[in-house]
């Protein structure tokens, strides 16, 4: 079982799991937490409607209390430029070899979701994501 990060029509981030097949910890409600920005809310999908009526409207649950079908993560058109500070914060310096051979270091894997997110949003200024799993 996969899980990805979408924006309702594009899969943008497949989060990495381990080789023995363990999923990665990494969930969305961690961002806000981490970063400071945005918003996150576990959903529910009226299943009735998204079967019969194609219509996926949701309504936020307590995961304590309800199932839910997803986590949504929203933020802002102004917490870009945090949220690329912090990806920034996380991505080591290049080192004098890497300078040489034109190679950029790549940032931790949380750090590359969010920078995925970040991408996913300039493109198409969207700042909803969702995190599903198929």
């Amino acid at each position: 079982m996969q899980r990805y990060i979408t924006n309702n029509d594009n899969v943008i981030y497949t989060i990495p799991s381990a080789e023995n097949g363990q999923q990665s910890a990494f969930q969305l409600t961690d961002i806000p937490d981490i970063t400071g920005v945005g918003e996150t809310l576990f959903i529910a999908y009226d299943q009735q409607k998204v079967l019969f009526e194609q219509n996926y409207e949701w309504e936020a649950v307590d995961p304590e209390v309800k199932r839910y079908d997803a986590q949504l993560f929203r933020f802002e058109s102004a917490d870009i430029e945090t949220l690329k500070a912090f990806v920034e914060s996380q991505t080591p310096d290049v080192t004098l070899w890497q300078n040489v051979r034109k190679k950029r270091p790549q940032p931790a894997d949380f750090s590359l979701m969010i920078q995925a997110i970040v991408e996913a949003a300039q493109q198409q200024s969207i700042f909803e994501f969702y995190l599903i799993q198929s």
